[in-house]
């Protein structure tokens, strides 16, 4: 089962104020992977309004959305939707060792390699795209 939006979705409902106060610590995340376009930097000091129109300040402006706390997002999202009774309702649960594809494929990992991002930030995936394997329940 895919969840393609429930983690965007959560942080939408926990408003720009989250999003903000969650800010550094992303932009830290994704400065030690890809580091700082120092260009782009002195553009945006000598208040340069076209660096917005430039595409990689447009990539670089989504970016530390990958870097958000998926798995609480994800969390509050099951319990918000009552996954626990959907699962008992209908006899099913939640496989702990996912074997067919892993839980957030497109996430980046701490193990996440500069090569590995740069193929991830080219390809349309957000990272927060979340699988869940189900199994019945005896």
């Amino acid at each position: 089962m895919l969840f393609l939006n429930a983690v965007k979705e959560i942080e939408n409902v926990l408003g720009a104020r989250y999003k903000e106060a969650d800010l550094p610590r992303r932009i830290g995340r994704l400065t030690n992977l890809i580091g700082v376009d120092t260009d782009m930097m002195a553009q945006i000091a000598i208040e340069n309004k076209t660096v917005t129109c430039d595409p990689e300040y447009l990539c670089r402006s989504v970016l530390p959305d990958r870097f958000a706390d998926f798995d609480k997002f994800f969390d509050l999202f099951l319990k918000v939707v009552r996954m626990d009774e959907l699962e008992k309702t209908n006899r099913v649960r939640t496989k702990r060792q996912h074997s067919l594809v892993e839980k957030w494929p497109y996430r980046v990992m701490n193990r996440t390699s500069k090569k590995d991002f740069e193929i991830l930030r080219t390809q349309d995936v957000s990272g927060w795209e979340r699988y869940v394997e189900l199994e019945r329940a005896e």
